[in-house]
């Protein structure tokens, strides 16, 4: 039977679905058969799980590899290449948010595209793009530095000194951050704002770094914070059979260690006892165990944090220019002064 051409669209819609009632409720049962048996039999709800888990790992290994193709074009110097393809992923990459499952990858995309612009001479994208990378995770210290490092480069000091402050309110300890700032305060003559500086990164929190303590193949790893301070550090140690020996390595340069000290089993006194020299080029001490069983070793370490030796000759022009002699002595016995290597995260600075 025809449709008046007079009905409504609701009243088309009702007519076309008395014409494939049949079918529409077979697709219904149909469907509510499937639902029900993924509700209550375990082995399709699982299966339909995985299923959908697989494919959600896939999109996401997708879009990794996409990215990770477009920082292999900036590491190989490819840079106009490598504009084009992170513009073009850029445009329609789904994180658009922090906290998405792929924020992070969205953060490298516009790290490769601020450095392939720099490389470019692109002053203006660069600093935009940075500042974008800025924007997403305000809280991220790496896209801060990131933006005050090329703001540096670029002659732009003022934007380099706000982000820079931002990653020292952060992480006070963090000290490419520390060296770069200390540069741009020498550099007007704040030689208060150096020293005051440099005692907040002394008295910044830092997280701990770990000594190795082996007897044969066992490792103990012993937490030290790196503070600049003297301390006695309490290691619990298992029972390895068959171990005549213990090895200390200290895996930061900062820690020295002055003596050593077995706590054995049968009571809470010290024995075997010996004071050591500072370690020797950060070479790992051997030790014979004593005859009795130990528990515990007792490590007497001092420690030192690191300091770039050309920061450190800023910081102390500054305590000199104050006159602040005991602050100078004070701070000279807590810092380790040390050399970037060729592969060390470069320190922005500006000309001196």
């Amino acid at each position: 039977m025809a449709t008046p051409p007079s009905l409504s669209g609701l009243a088309r819609l009702r007519a076309l679905g008395e014409r494939h009632r049949r079918i529409l409720q077979g697709a219904y049962v149909a469907a509510l058969a499937g639902a029900l048996a993924i509700v209550f039999v375990p082995f399709l709800r699982g299966a339909v799980a995985e299923r959908a888990q697989w494919a959600f790992q896939s999109v996401q290994i997708g879009w990794i590899e996409r990215v990770e193709r477009g920082e292999a074009l900036v590491r190989e110097g490819s840079y106009e290449e490598a504009i084009a393809y992170l513009e073009g992923l850029d445009a329609r990459f789904p994180a658009r948010v922090n906290r998405h499952s792929l924020d992070k990858e969205r953060e490298r995309i516009l790290h490769g595209l601020g450095q392939s612009y720099e490389a470019m001479g692109r002053k203006r994208l660069t600093l935009e793009t940075y500042r974008r990378a800025v924007g997403f995770d305000p809280r991220n210290v790496a896209n801060h530095f990131a933006l005050a490092a090329a703001a540096l480069r670029l002659d732009e000091a003022e934007e380099a000194r706000v982000h820079l402050e931002h990653v020292l309110q952060i992480d006070p300890s963090h000290l490419p951050a520390l060296e770069a700032v200390i540069g741009l305060d020498f550099e007007r003559g704040d030689f208060a704002g150096v020293s005051s500086r440099f005692e907040s990164y002394l008295a910044a929190f830092r997280v701990h770094d770990e000594m190795e303590i082996r007897l044969g193949d066992t490792v103990v790893l012993v937490p030290i914070p790196i503070d600049g301070s003297a301390r006695t550090v309490r290691a619990p140690i298992p029972v390895v059979e068959g171990a005549t020996g213990l090895v200390i390595e200290p895996a930061h340069p900062g820690i020295e260690i002055l003596g050593i000290e077995f706590e054995p089993r049968p009571r809470a006194g010290l024995v075997n006892s010996s004071a050591l020299p500072g370690l020797p080029d950060g070479d790992p001490l051997r030790f014979a165990l004593p005859a009795q069983e130990i528990v515990a070793v007792r490590l007497n370490v001092r420690t030192r944090v690191p300091i770039d030796p050309e920061t450190w000759e800023s910081v102390a022009a500054s305590y000199r220019n104050r006159l602040d002699f005991d602050g100078l002595a004070a701070a000279e016995g807590r810092v380790l002064r040390f050399a970037l290597d060729s592969g060390a995260e470069p320190t922005p600075r500006g000309e001196r």
